[in-house]
């Protein structure tokens, strides 16, 4: 009874722990307006500041935004007086590995890198924790959105844009794949105090790498044009995983620019 019960509390413990106490906002019931504030539109024609200015949202989204009192607001609008205050678009925090990690000393919580130096089929919006508290933390500061990405090895994977709010990491994600991530190495060795290998060996990882790199691409794109013209699905016993699930990842990588 007694190892049942030290079990079941550190179950619990664990849980609270883990469990964050954000609430995703419910969505919008009535219309708001923000009055007087000035606002940052950000805009590529007309005014980029107005002075004193309204926004106003209906159904989750902006409707109009102008300067001086609004023509006509809705019956059922909720208003608030912003005079003083600045009203400004949303930031976006790119290159960042938010919802990837909670703490740092914790490996449980760390699932920004895969083991391995290549792994563009890894997909940063699959290992996100829509639990994280970093997520309402950057949120309050004025960060709705965020690019965050894999990291790690020569390729880490690739990088999805996620809205900081939402119950699900389905809820979070806008666009779960947005580019792959190439750590691409120095160039030269690294003349410095905190760096120990002599310049040949630095010289040496640097090729080694950069050699990975290039025959990795030429492999992809010599298996997706035969895949495409054989509708083949050929396996390359050099990696761990099936190749095609690599070499297919590549495809967003690979494919040619519009008007090629």
């Amino acid at each position: 009874m007694t190892l049942f019960t030290t079990t079941l509390a550190a179950l619990l413990a664990g849980t609270l722990v883990t469990q964050s106490a954000q609430v995703p906002a419910p969505k919008q019931s009535q219309p708001i307006a923000i009055l007087n504030a000035t606002v940052h539109t950000v805009a590529r024609e007309g005014p980029q500041t107005i002075d004193r200015g309204y926004v106003l949202f209906t159904d989750g989204a902006i409707t109009a935004v102008g300067a001086g009192d609004p023509p006509a607001l809705p019956a059922d609008v909720r208003t608030y007086d912003a005079r003083g205050l600045h009203v400004s678009p949303g930031f976006m925090a790119s290159m960042t590995q938010l919802g990837l990690v909670e703490i740092l000393s914790v490996e449980s919580t760390d699932d920004r890198a895969e083991f391995g130096s290549i792994h563009p089929e890894a997909v940063a919006a699959t290992a996100i924790n829509p639990d994280s508290d970093l997520l309402p933390v950057a949120r309050a500061a004025g960060i709705l959105l965020s690019m965050t990405a894999p990291t790690g090895g020569l390729i880490s994977g690739r990088p999805s844009v996620l809205r900081l709010d939402g119950w699900t990491s389905e809820q979070l994600t806008v666009d779960r794949e947005v580019g792959v991530v190439v750590n691409w190495p120095l160039t030269e060795p690294v003349f410095a105090w905190w760096t120990r290998k002599p310049a040949d060996e630095q010289a040496k990882s640097i090729k080694k790498d950069l050699e990975s790199i290039d025959r990795f691409f030429t492999d992809a794109a010599a298996y997706l044009n035969r895949v495409d013209a054989f509708a083949e699905t050929p396996r390359d016993q050099r990696f761990e995983a099936p190749s095609d699930q690599r070499f297919e990842a590549m495809r967003w990588a690979l494919k040619p620019a519009p008007g090629a």
